[in-house]
């Protein structure tokens, strides 16, 4: 089993090596192996910031203590889309308590184009400049992928299954993307289990992320493949 994932996941490498000699895909991944700071993220905090703490390859961040505390991880990268590339961003988090209205978030901007924030209450997601509630389960944890082929509108799913088609709505500054305890006024507990952004060829985004997933599922530990299947 473990050669033929092997197999595959080389499989899936070439083929979207091939597709990439034609565009300019990149990927940023933060897999939760160590502080986010030290894979090139700013963390930016407020109120002292969040207790944190890093076991089997996650990060918890308590900001229970104070609805004034905020602590979320910043990176700017100029995001152009050429013919045939589609913007990807993808996270796994599970929310396991709010005090407040929605916290934790996460935002992305294109300079030129627009923003759009998704915040967290306990069971559902708020789009925060589009008034719009999506729910999920609570209590456990989602893999949420949103995906734009012209940052204008996106589409973001939930462990694989679409579930809302969205806009960037028109904001000023430049192209960044930010993740964590986002919302003073609010405070919550939630874990991460990954975050990781890019631009990837449109045909192969697909493979590029089932690559991803199963050259991690190869090459993890035992103690760190038992947290992808959801064992923590």
């Amino acid at each position: 089993m473990r050669h033929t994932a092997w197999w595959l996941a080389l499989l899936a490498g070439l083929v979207w090596m091939g597709g990439a000699a034609e565009a300019t895909p990149w990927w940023v991944a933060w897999e939760g192996e160590t502080w986010p700071e030290e894979s090139g993220w700013e963390r930016i905090t407020y109120g002292g910031g969040a207790e944190r703490s890093l076991h089997d390859g996650m990060m918890t961040l308590d900001g229970r203590a104070s609805i004034k505390i905020a602590d979320s991880y910043w990176l700017q990268r100029p995001i152009v889309l050429e013919p045939g590339l589609t913007y990807v961003m993808e996270w796994r988090l599970r929310v396991s308590e709010l005090i407040g209205y929605a916290d934790p978030g996460v935002g992305a901007l294109s300079a030129g184009n627009g923003a759009v924030f998704l915040w967290y209450s306990e069971c559902s997601i708020y789009s925060l400049f589009e008034g719009v509630w999506i729910p999920f389960t609570p209590g456990v944890f989602h893999d949420y992928r949103l995906t734009s082929t012209d940052l204008r509108t996106y589409t973001l799913s939930i462990d694989l299954e679409p579930v809302f088609v969205g806009q960037f709505v028109p904001s000023g500054g430049p192209s960044e993307v930010d993740w964590g305890d986002e919302t003073q006024g609010a405070s919550s507990l939630s874990v991460w289990d990954y975050f990781r952004f890019g631009v990837v060829p449109e045909p192969s985004a697909g493979l590029l992320l089932g690559f991803v997933w199963l050259a991690g599922t190869v090459f993890r530990t035992p103690r760190t493949r038992s947290k992808t299947n959801g064992i923590a």
